[in-house]
C-alpha cells in the first residue's frame, strides 16, 4: 500500500539495486529449503518464486523485514510460514 499510495516507488530506477540484492539473497536462501517448498518456488502456486520477485512484493517484503528485525516491530502481516521470504 505504501508503495501505490507514494506513487510506485519499486517502479523507480532507484530501486533495481534492491531488488537485484533481494532476489540474491532469496535464492541463497532458498538452497537450504526443503524440496516441498522449492517445489512450491519453481510450481504454479500463489506463492511461487515469480510472485515473490514482483518489484511491489519485494518493496512490501523489504518494509517487512525492516520493521521486523530492525524496529523490532512486531506484526501479523509476517507469515513465519513464509520465513523463506524474509531472506536477511
Amino acid at each position: 500500500m505504501i508503495d501505490d499510495q507514494l506513487g510506485d516507488l519499486s517502479l523507480e530506477v532507484a530501486f533495481n539495486r534492491i531488488t537485484v540484492l533481494y532476489k540474491e539473497a532469496f535464492l541463497r536462501h532458498m538452497e537450504r529449503l526443503d524440496e516441498s517448498i522449492k517445489g512450491t518456488l519453481n510450481g504454479k502456486s500463489k506463492y511461487n518464486l515469480q510472485y515473490f520477485f514482483r518489484r511491489a512484493e519485494i518493496f512490501a517484503r523489504c518494509g517487512e523485514i525492516y520493521f521486523s528485525s530492525l524496529l523490532k516491530v512486531e506484526s501479523s502481516l509476517i507469515k513465519p510460514d513464509l520465513a523463506y521470504a524474509y531472506p536477511e
